[in-house]
């Protein structure tokens, strides 16, 4: 929340204890993002593109996941991720 930017190839991740249905929003984010929801296996489940600055209305996955990675709008299509397609995380 509160961010004004999101630097290229950069993103915020949300991790999660178990899979679960995560709705987001996008209240007090200035900026537009694009969202990919991830199962336990690393396998993108649930894909949302150009989420709204400062909309209230719940974002929704079509699957229960284990994270939540928020990246610069547009880079779902840039870099063509897919449902089902295996990703790497790296965090610490």
């Amino acid at each position: 929340m509160f961010r004004e930017s999101l630097a290229p190839l950069h993103g915020m991740l949300f991790i999660f204890e178990k899979e679960k249905y995560s709705a987001f929003w996008m209240k007090n984010t200035h900026i537009p993002l694009d969202m990919l929801w991830i199962n336990k296996s690393c396998e993108i489940v649930s894909i949302h593109e150009h989420a709204i600055p400062e909309d209230t209305t719940p974002i929704l996955p079509s699957d229960r996941a284990s994270f939540v990675l928020e990246i610069p709008s547009g880079d779902i299509k840039r870099y063509e991720f897919k449902i089902g397609q295996k990703v790497k995380l790296n965090y610490q």
